[in-house]
């Protein structure tokens, strides 16, 4: 399952962390790959997290375009044996960043885009996720 989060970073901007969890067997392969083959699990994660960014911004609610232009992703982290991509919308110290916070926590839905966009894109594609990248690594 992947790890989701909202937060507020940096003069608020809203901010997803995709995680590895899921299939224990699985995520253990996936884990001895990041270990033993460390190029090809950064490009893995690289793919899935620009794939998780289209996929949010698809579903960002949409006036301008500007907030779904915000979208970026940063490097692909290592924490212990987790590897993880944030991905965010907003610019941090502009006022982008807390208006990505407030619409994505508005009560009510959008005209075009979804509410709570980024973390439903990560919530319905966790468990394809896990498959996508086992895929990508030839591990499954």
């Amino acid at each position: 399952m992947a790890r989701t989060g909202i937060r507020g970073v940096a003069g608020g901007v809203a901010v997803a962390e995709v995680g590895i969890r899921g299939n224990r067997e699985l995520r253990e392969r996936l884990e001895d790959v990041a270990r033993t083959m460390r190029g090809q699990s950064v490009g893995a994660m690289r793919r899935e997290g620009a794939y998780q960014l289209n996929l949010a911004r698809e579903r960002t609610p949409y006036a301008t375009g500007a907030l779904a232009a915000s979208g970026a992703m940063s490097e692909q982290q290592a924490r212990g044996n987790d590897l993880v991509v944030g991905i965010g919308f907003g610019e941090p110290g502009h006022k982008t960043g807390a208006y990505a916070i407030a619409q994505h926590q508005r009560k009510s839905e959008p005209t075009k885009g979804d509410r709570a966009w980024l973390s439903l894109t990560i919530r319905r594609e966790a468990s394809r996720m896990l498959k996508r990248l086992a895929a990508d690594l030839q591990v499954a």
